[in-house]
């Protein structure tokens, strides 16, 4: 990966290339696939410890911070894109602002310890309470996933989906056991909540999966049956294991 999609000329990574590892693609960077490459290297750091894995894990985790990072006092956040220079910021994002915390701020800062990183954490449950849970007043289900760079919602970006939904329950419900602010575990309650309450199979169990957020009609995709998907049936263990931990209230499992 740092030999085929690292950009030696710019920093930060290609989101893909050919086959062989040449050609990668030279447009915009962004967030999500800055943020998942952090996950693989911040996985391998822990399991091995190795100084060059960590070296390059400083320079992933320096692009993101340069080029990402809006330090605007009233519009802060992840950007969702950013040119290939790192410049020309654009966007906020569900994926720019929940994957930071699950990809690597979290464990991160279970394995330093650095306020950095909680800094970072507090900061992001900031625009998820601000603008994500705040949108959800005028939606039918879920929260807006596509802002404009001042974080006003991207009307014509209308699809939710109910693991991303619930991923950010549980991100605020690790930030809470991280600072005990109770703000954080009503916001992650009332998260995973309105899933149970609009977007859940009480017959047979599980989450759907996507919805027009403001008409509240289920997508489809042309199937004849209601959609599920494998990876937000986890999001659901997952967030339901961690509100039973903390409040053990029995829906929660």
């Amino acid at each position: 990966m740092k030999v085929h999609l690292w950009d030696t000329t710019y920093g930060g990574w290609f989101a893909n290339s050919s086959r062989s590892g040449s050609n990668p693609d030279t447009g915009v960077k962004k967030a999500f696939d800055q943020h998942y490459a952090m996950l693989g290297l911040m996985a391998f750091w822990e399991a091995i410890n190795d100084t060059l894995v960590a070296a390059t894990m400083d320079q992933s985790y320096t692009f993101i911070e340069d080029a990402l990072w809006d330090d605007d006092p009233v519009n802060f956040g992840y950007f969702d894109k950013v040119s290939r220079s790192g410049v020309q910021g654009n966007d906020k994002s569900f994926n720019a602002t929940v994957d930071a915390i699950t990809t690597h701020l979290w464990n991160l800062w279970l394995l330093t310890g650095e306020t950095r990183y909680h800094d970072r954490l507090v900061q992001l449950q900031q625009n998820i309470q601000m603008h994500l849970i705040a949108s959800m007043r005028d939606n039918g289900i879920g929260f807006a996933e596509i802002y404009h760079y001042n974080w006003s919602e991207k009307s014509s970006e209308r699809q939710t989906i109910m693991g991303h939904v619930l991923k950010t329950g549980w991100s605020l419900a690790r930030i809470y056991r991280m600072t005990g602010d109770e703000s954080a575990l009503a916001s992650a309650r009332l998260l995973v909540d309105h899933v149970l309450q609009k977007g859940y199979d009480h017959k047979f169990g599980g989450p759907y999966k996507d919805y027009d957020r403001i008409s509240g009609e289920m997508y489809l995709y042309g199937a004849s049956d209601t959609a599920k998907a494998w990876w937000q049936i986890e999001q659901a263990i997952t967030s339901g294991l961690l509100l039973w931990e903390i409040t053990r209230e029995v829906k929660y499992l």
